[in-house]
């Protein structure tokens, strides 16, 4: 690997690193948000169940801007 390779491993490795904490810094309202039930995503293939995603992260990871719109919604609703 070369180096400038490695810099990039490295700075996305970060940038992970970061966003998990960010996403990991409003657990109430991830728990709101996830409900009682996960995210189901079935396979097309017979021999595989649904896949189960929390659905905060999913739109966490997905669509950031909608996070944050709908954690701004939900602190003013509940402060």
């Amino acid at each position: 690997m070369s180096g400038s390779e490695t810099l990039h491993k490295d700075l996305l490795a970060e940038a992970m690193r970061l966003l998990g904490n960010r996403y990991d810094a409003s657990p109430d309202f991830n728990a709101f948000f996830d409900g009682d039930e996960p995210l189901s995503v079935p396979s097309p293939r017979a021999d595989v169940g649904e896949y189960q995603y929390e659905r905060s992260k999913v739109l966490f990871w997905l669509d950031r801007e909608a996070y944050d719109d709908e954690r701004s919604a939900w602190e003013n609703d509940t402060h």
